[in-house]
């Protein structure tokens, strides 16, 4: 039987290389799935994330955010067929063809569970493998999910294939000069290579509106929903409209209904907020951990209590009842490691 953590050279030479500048770090490992040679790279350790790019990107979505490396968090980034430096795939590029490499992957790996952190279409795949696999799940980061729009829009169906395809074009005309703007116009620089797997993208998620927008209003795990403020692919205002009944009030790292991190910019939390976004990132992170394992995240419960000058702190991980009494001036919080 051959073993899939080994690639002929052949195959290592099939992917576009055009495209690779969009992939994971060039000498990064490789997996035989189900047909398809993708690639992958890990960073960090800790809970396990498992990075998903959006269609006509790469992982290179997730260079930013891993160079912040978020505390506790285990990165793992890959290509998916036909991106980055995956090979070329024989079967659409669809949700539900992504589901069925994402489990082979996990698979591969040996991960039981882990955090799905999707970007747009990304996104969707995350939040359609939790659907049909929610136990092995521990979260969902979406960040400018697609698949959820469309509910309170009045756009034409095939707008989204064109959203989806849709970047910075003006970004062309003049040198980039931030790091958003950056990725955009690369991203924006491959869009013809990428323009059938768009489009078979963009109708496999409109196909599944519905089945996504349940999904996320069952509540099958802790969701985090991250926004660009200024996004005109994903404007925040339809989509807070379509998430407003979903979302709750608890802190980020408390289980139940969707979380939401609305973030400065007009591309992505990724690439304009990374250091925010890993921030937050790690405390979701923290709150999936198991009660015997987690680090405590205090929230001040009671002043001045059981006595004058005293205060109690409660650990806000859900099901820990773990309490303790610090003098007013102390904050637990501030002094963990």
């Amino acid at each position: 039987m051959r073993n899939p953590l080994k690639i002929d050279l052949d195959e290592m030479s099939s992917f576009d290389h055009d495209k690779a500048v969009l992939g994971v770090a060039e000498g990064s490992p490789r997996l035989e799935l189900d047909g398809v040679s993708i690639s992958w790279e890990e960073s960090g350790e800790g809970v396990p994330v498992v990075c998903l790019h959006a269609a006509g990107h790469g992982a290179r979505d997730f260079r930013l955010l891993q160079k912040e490396s978020p505390a506790g968090c285990r990165l793992l980034l890959l290509d998916w067929p036909g991106h980055g430096r995956s090979t070329a795939d024989s079967r659409s590029f669809t949700v539900e063809r992504c589901v069925g490499v994402l489990t082979a992957f996990l698979n591969a790996l040996g991960l039981r569970n882990a955090i799905l952190l999707g970007s747009e279409f990304g996104a969707a795949v995350a939040l359609a493998y939790a659907i049909q696999y929610p136990a092995r799940v521990r979260g969902l980061v979406l960040c400018q999910p697609a698949g959820l729009l469309a509910a309170v829009s009045s756009r034409r169906p095939m707008r989204l294939g064109r959203n989806l395809r849709r970047g910075a074009r003006a970004l062309i005309r003049r040198p980039a000069d931030t790091p958003a703007e950056l990725e955009q116009l690369q991203v924006d620089l491959l869009e013809p290579k990428h323009a059938l797997l768009h489009n078979q993208a963009a109708l496999s998620v409109l196909a599944l509106e519905e089945t996504l927008r349940s999904g996320l209003a069952q509540g099958l795990c802790p969701v985090l929903v991250a926004l660009a403020a200024r996004s005109r692919i994903y404007p925040l205002k339809p989509l807070l409209r379509f998430l407003n009944p979903l979302l709750s009030v608890t802190p980020l790292d408390q289980p139940g209904k969707p979380k939401l991190a609305i973030f400065s910019g007009q591309y992505s939390p990724l690439w304009e907020n990374p250091e925010r976004l890993a921030l937050v990132l790690s405390g979701f992170a923290r709150g999936t951990l198991p009660l015997d394992s987690h680090p405590h995240s205090w929230t001040l419960a009671a002043v001045d209590w059981p006595s004058r000058g005293m205060n109690q702190w409660l650990c806000t991980h859900p099901g820990c009842h773990a309490a303790q009494t610090l003098p007013i001036e102390e904050n637990p919080n501030h002094t963990r490691r």
